[in-house]
């Protein structure tokens, strides 16, 4: 089966074209500001609490 480029909704073109340019410190800064949103999240916490007594 020949991919057609022009396809919108061909995954590889899509991520080829929208991939993000970001810089590490960037994503490292995303990263730590969505751990900081679970942590500060009681219900994450309590979750977490339940999945170690398994």
């Amino acid at each position: 089966m020949k991919k057609d480029k022009k396809d919108k909704w061909d995954i590889d073109n899509f991520l080829v074209v929208n991939w993000p340019q970001k810089t590490k410190e960037q994503i490292d800064k995303e990263v730590q500001k969505n751990v900081d949103e679970l942590f500060s999240n009681p219900e994450f916490i309590e979750l977490l609490k339940r999945l170690e007594k398994m």
